[in-house]
């Protein structure tokens, strides 16, 4: 009996490294940055400056997405 080749490594499991990978990386970034908005908008309630930190991340997040769908 003919024994099959191995299938490569799926592309969505390669994403899914890459991506646990970056979160671990983004994580202490994360961090930094939102100690730096808490700091220089301290008169801003949290509702603003997280809504400040979403409007500033939206559109890195969108390459980021498109860099990993490339993959797939």
């Amino acid at each position: 009996m003919p024994t099959e080749p191995e299938a490569p490594a799926s592309p969505s499991l390669v994403s899914a490294d890459c991506i646990y990978f970056s979160l671990r990386l983004r994580k202490d970034r994360m961090r930094q940055v939102v100690a730096d908005i808490n700091a220089r908008f301290p008169e801003e309630s949290v509702e603003q400056r997280a809504r400040r930190l979403m409007d500033d991340l939206t559109q890195l997040s969108l390459w980021g997405e498109l860099i990993i769908l490339q993959d797939c």
